[in-house]
């Protein structure tokens, strides 16, 4: 009995958290973001794309949350680079543009989501458990 106690505690501490990477230029959002989603996952954070581009050559991801409209590069240059290195990680495209300027990235599969800005507590948390493991 003891020993399947173990087992099982042995499997919970194993159990990886996802990885999720959120992407605003706007630090605010970008905090917030990340205290809720850390509540379910482990997450790493930028500022832009070429900072979210660092971090992915690095990171392997389960998800991905990012803004449309950022300085530099916009947010479907990162998920097309996502969709091509990492296929199997959930893309969102969070954004607070009209849905009309952005829904070909959803239609064409370059993002997975669409989530209007600002995403709600109980949205972030559901994108989450989408991917968790």
């Amino acid at each position: 009995m003891m020993c399947d106690t173990r087992i099982e505690l042995l499997v919970l501490l194993m159990r990886r958290l996802p990885l999720v990477l959120v992407v605003d230029d706007d630090p605010m959002i970008v905090r917030s973001y990340a205290r809720v989603v850390a509540r379910d996952a482990d997450v790493i954070t930028a500022g832009s794309v070429s900072e979210a581009r660092e971090l992915l050559t690095v990171h392997t991801i389960d998800l991905l949350l990012t803004d449309f409209m950022m300085p530099g590069e916009t947010g479907d240059v990162l998920l097309r680079l996502v969709a091509e290195k990492q296929p199997t990680a959930r893309r969102v495209l969070m954004t607070a543009a009209a849905r009309h300027m952005v829904e070909d990235l959803v239609n064409d599969g370059t993002a997975h989501q669409l989530v209007t800005k600002p995403a709600r507590i109980e949205e972030l948390q559901q994108l989450v458990k989408s991917v968790e493991r």
